[in-house]
């Protein structure tokens, strides 16, 4: 720890987080210490319980600072990578030796559930891009592809079984549809099915992502090509780190609900959003990334911008439909349910209504007269 106390005054701005860091070790005396590389960045949030003091990212590498009882713990991380490396400082030497007993038990990764997926929430903070990892229960696209008609089915099948082998026309995945038609589901489905080579990261306010620069490159630079996973074939020593090998790895960015970047009238709506995002797909911002990008909308085929529509542009451009009359009469006999009287099509959310018979809690408010009378 001694180096980082050297730094010129050059260094000081870029190794701020270890500067404070080396304050609190000096002047604490936390001498005895403990390290271990500990496996999945999902078992992070737990790791990091505890009062922040300091904090980096840069170049994807990301280094925290968290006060744990008795000491200071250093987690060190590659976004994309299925390992950190932990080191405990500590006053005392039983301190030392007890966070090296609790720690242990995230050395070997813990098994993710089939039925569930590590998924990416990106934020702005103000001055840096946040991320928050997050297990979410998914369905395999053979369990919900009933709950769409025929066409859409089809097509959202062939979408399922790609892979990175594939020869991948467009990076850019377009899913339009009226509320209600299943859109969300499919989003969930595809995380399960791409799991297996293909990380999700979802943008939660894709309006700051695409006008703030630093966020976007902020989150571009955490996107890795390739992965450490841990070697099937080693047989090294069971307290040790397995050995881990690399991986091609694709990442998915998610647009939910974000049709007012594509629509005709985008830059009207949200200036130079639009350029950035065609950039990010296909040109300078994209190159070099494994990266694809997929936006939902509510907005129909003729309202979307020319850009976005032509040929060769997407790699999928999906129309989400409601069920005709006979299609729905199919499903709810599916779902062993009697039909509607309805006489139109249904959407899925309809359909799903119908069968647990939701009915929105509502009252009727009195109609104000407008106008003379």
């Amino acid at each position: 720890m001694e180096n980082l106390l050297n730094y010129d005054a050059g260094d000081v701005y870029r190794f701020r987080h270890e500067h404070v860091a080396a304050k609190i070790i000096t002047t604490e005396n936390l001498s005895h210490t403990s390290a271990v590389g500990v496996a999945d960045l999902d078992s992070l949030p737990e790791i990091l319980t505890g009062d922040a003091v300091a904090s980096e990212l840069r170049d994807g590498q990301s280094t925290r600072y968290v006060r744990t009882q008795g000491g200071l713990i250093r987690v060190e991380f590659r976004a994309g990578a299925r390992w950190a490396g932990v080191k405990g400082y500590f006053a005392k030497e039983d301190d030392a030796k007890a966070f090296s007993v609790r720690i242990k038990r995230f050395v070997h990764p813990a098994k993710t559930p089939d039925d569930m997926v590590a998924v990416n929430f990106w934020t702005w903070g103000g001055d840096e891009a946040n991320r928050t990892i997050r297990r979410l229960n998914v369905p395999t696209w053979a369990n919900v592809n009933g709950n769409y008609p025929e066409g859409v089915r089809d097509k959202l099948g062939q979408v399922m079984a790609i892979s990175p082998n594939d020869n991948m026309s467009g990076k850019l995945m377009l899913w339009r549809g009226a509320p209600g038609t299943g859109k969300t589901w499919s989003l969930r489905a595809l995380c399960r099915e791409w799991r297996n080579w293909c990380t999700v990261h979802y943008i939660v306010d894709p309006d700051v992502f695409f006008s703030t620069a630093a966020y976007m490159v902020g989150v571009l630079m955490t996107l890795p090509n390739e992965a450490d996973v841990p070697d099937d074939d080693d047989e090294g020593d069971d307290e040790a780190p397995p050995k881990t090998k690399k991986v091609p790895r694709w990442n998915l960015v998610i647009l939910e609900d974000a049709g007012e970047l594509v629509g005709a009238d985008a830059k009207a709506r949200t200036g130079q959003a639009l350029s950035k995002l065609l950039n990010l797909s296909d040109g300078m911002l994209g190159q070099g990334i494994n990266l694809m990008v997929l936006i939902t909308t509510n907005d129909d085929y003729d309202a979307l911008h020319p850009a976005i529509s032509r040929q060769g542009r997407c790699l999928s451009n999906v129309s989400f439909e409601s069920f005709t009359e006979s299609e729905a009469d199919v499903w709810l006999q599916a779902h062993n349910c009697e039909r509607q009287h309805h006489g139109g099509k249904r959407t899925l959310s309809d359909l799903y209504a119908h069968v647990t018979e939701r009915e929105t809690i509502q009252n009727k408010a009195e109609r104000k007269v407008v106008g003379f009378r």
